[in-house]
């Protein structure tokens, strides 16, 4: 078996270029995951022991009780190199295999007359299947290897990235590679057999009349599958209802869930859904040009009648550009909001960057600064123990240079108390439903546990109010590792001058720069973090699309192949011929593309509506360029292999194309029938 796979993969080498593609970066993402993950267990650990004692926390009797966790400090240790690289290599294998098991089935078709052969004389569908799945996992070891040697230089390059980004710290480097060089190619493998096994089903449908016809894929969707994207619709309206007001990370957490849902559900019924949509787009473009030109025409006619097509090439749009379009919404929404609660709430009229940690601030005159500490902190009082920001302030200055809102408690209570206090931000006392008057127990830095009463709730931008602030000196105490952060100065207009001449006199290296142009940085900065939070896992989407499309369009034009030979015999030129194919791929796979704007725009109206007020506030946040890009990848997937593949037939000439055509019989038995118009007027079916 493994033989004749071999000799079918030699013989049908253009058929699996798609998939080998597939494969080979798909191995190079596993290979390289697989490195990084190494390099984290490898690596030196930071992290400490902390009780934890959350309500989950039970002993074997069922009681309350604590229990020790290991936790490593955000971005400092191998659990954060782990979880990303882990994260990464997860959604490289699935995207693989559902490219590849999409791969399989437009091998299948183009196939079928030789699966029919081969039923004829006797092979079952059982040894059929077997038989793909062979070719497949013989194509993933070579691909696997390919992989495995692209991933030598990648890992590198993507853990240079994680450390800019801010990801993890700058001790790892790549180590232990031929440790993972072994799983890379057993993964790629194990993928491609899960991938092959999900594809391969088609060719059980395969009977001995596909000698000589079409195999008819039937558009049937259960009733099952009905029921369950019915229900998906309606929980996704009941979340956007619920959801709609929801302030802060809810209508993040809302903008990033309702897309992967409702795309989700269109994809499950897209064998009927899509059609209609390419459907109402070749019709509307037939209107507007299809008179003036039978290319045209003949495009949108062909588009509305490749229904087998429709799906394959479509869904992979209808996926990436939903789901990514409505992160980049929700994150541009995000980062205006956020922008605009911190110009509205800062007080102060100059701000030191990096300032020395010695400085002493109680010499400025006539200002009042805000010089607080900056840390982690990590609360205890839960199923898990979970890294916080947190700041240690005096709340007259932190007050004085932030219009911030106390909604409940009072925040100079941090140090008037009767014990020190600590106040939470409105965001973290709503995710884990604090209020004032309860205790809230975390660990510093140096593993050490504290109690402290919540004394206040203060709602404002996460930008000038970290999630936990305690008193200043009480950090200084408490927490060795707190570093003085940007310090904020607040002075009336007539000691402007003075206050100025005296930051200058004591800031050393930090910079002094007017609040405006800190204003723009924090946003930048901002904004950029936040992208790269999401596109750690948008690129390999992306890269999976592209392929996806791309192998569906190869496929697509290899069964209309004699079509393509049926417009030459009557006079057609391969430049118009391109300009057909070009055209009714994009509409193909415009039904995809208009369904995840579609979605887009669900999601954006919501989310804006929730953060910004309305979906028609600050036109300028909608990232319009990034959205670009996104939906410029599956139209580049479908124009790029026609080009490169049409096109230079095309450059070969008239009297070459005539001679591949041969015989009229020979033109007949294609893989598309070429009888003349079918009803509708299409040449393709």
């Amino acid at each position: 078996m493994l033989r004749l796979a071999t000799a079918n993969l030699r013989h049908h080498r253009g058929l699996f270029l798609g998939a080998f593609a597939t494969l080979v970066v798909g191995g190079a993402m596993i290979g390289a995951c697989a490195q990084l993950l190494v390099t984290a267990v490898m690596a030196p650990d930071e992290g400490f022991d902390v009780q934890i004692s959350g309500s989950g926390v039970l002993d074997g009797d069922g009681a309350p009780t604590t229990a020790t966790e290991h936790y490593t400090p955000l971005g400092s240790g191998a659990e954060d190199l782990m979880s990303v690289a882990g994260t990464v290599g997860v959604i490289a294998c699935f995207l693989t295999g559902v490219t590849l098991s999409t791969t399989v089935g437009y091998v299948i078709a183009a196939r079928r007359r030789e699966f029919g052969i081969l039923r004829l004389l006797g092979t079952t569908a059982p040894i059929l299947r077997r038989l793909l799945v062979w070719e497949i996992v013989a194509l993933a070891a070579v691909a696997g290897l390919a992989g495995a040697a692209v991933s030598l230089p990648a890992a590198p390059m993507i853990l240079g990235i994680l450390i800019d980004t801010g990801f993890v710290s700058e001790k790892f480097d790549i180590s232990g590679r031929a440790f993972a060089l072994v799983p890379t190619v057993a993964a790629t493998i194990v993928v491609a057999l899960a991938g092959a096994r999900v594809g391969s089903k088609r060719v059980l449908g395969v009977s001995p009349l596909s000698a000589t016809r079409s195999i008819n894929v039937s558009h049937r969707i259960r009733a099952r599958r009905w029921a369950l994207s019915g229900a998906a619709l309606v929980l996704v309206v009941l979340i956007g209802a619920l959801g709609a007001g929801a302030p802060g990370d809810g209508a993040v957490g809302l903008g990033l869930l309702l897309p992967m849902i409702l795309c989700g559900a269109l994809a499950a019924v897209g064998p009927v859904v899509i059609p209609i949509v390419v459907g109402l787009l070749s019709r509307s473009v037939d209107l507007v040009r299809g008179r003036r030109g039978g290319v045209v025409h003949l495009a949108t006619r062909t588009a509305r009648s490749a229904r087998d097509a429709t799906t394959v090439l479509a869904v992979p749009a209808l996926l990436f550009v939903g789901i990514a379009g409505s992160v980049l919404v929700t994150i541009g929404a995000d980062n205006t909001a956020v922008a605009r609660a911190t110009r509205d709430e800062v007080r102060a009229d100059f701000v030191v960057t990096n300032p020395p940690q010695d400085t002493d601030w109680a010499s400025v005159e006539s200002g009042l600064v805000d010089a607080s500490l900056s840390t982690e902190l990590i609360a205890t009082d839960r199923d898990t123990a979970i890294g916080l920001d947190a700041a240690g302030i005096d709340p007259v200055a932190f007050l004085a240079t932030r219009s911030v809102d106390v909604t409940d408690g009072r925040l100079e209570d941090v140090t008037d108390g009767p014990v020190p206090g600590v106040a939470l931000s409105a965001q973290a006392a709503s995710d884990d439903g604090y209020s004032v008057g309860q205790d809230l127990r975390f660990a510093t830095g140096d593993g050490i546990s504290h109690t402290l009463p919540i004394v206040a709730i203060v709602a404002g931008s996460p930008t000038l109010v970290p999630s936990i602030l305690v008193s200043r000196d009480w950090l200084a105490q408490n927490a060795p590792d707190a570093v003085t952060g940007d310090a904020f100065v607040a002075a009336d207009p007539a000691d402007t001058d003075a206050v100025l001449s005296s930051l200058r006199s004591i800031a050393g290296d930090g910079e002094i720069v007017a609040v405006s142009d800190w204003l723009d940085s924090s946003e930048a900065e901002y904004a950029s973090n936040s992208l790269a939070s999401v596109i750690v896992v948008l690129a390999p989407a992306g890269l999976f699309c592209f392929l996806a499309t791309v192998n569906a369009t190869l496929m697509w034009s290899t069964t209309r192949s004699g079509t393509r030979r049926g417009l030459t015999r009557i006079g057609v030129s391969s430049g118009v011929g391109l300009r057909i194919e070009l055209l009714s791929g994009a509409l193909l796979m415009g039904g995809g593309l208009a369904l995840g704007l579609a979605v887009t725009a669900v999601t954006g109206v919501m989310v804006r509506t929730a953060l910004l007020g309305s979906p028609l506030a600050a036109p300028t946040s909608l990232p319009v360029v990034s959205l670009f890009v996104v939906t410029g990848v599956p139209i580049a997937a479908v124009a790029l292999p026609l080009l490169l593949t049409l096109g230079r037939r095309s450059g070969r000439g008239r009297k070459s194309e005539v001679e591949d055509c041969g015989s009229p019989a020979e033109m007949f038995s294609s893989s598309i029938d070429f009888s003349g118009p079918h009803p509708g007027g299409t040449l393709d079916r």
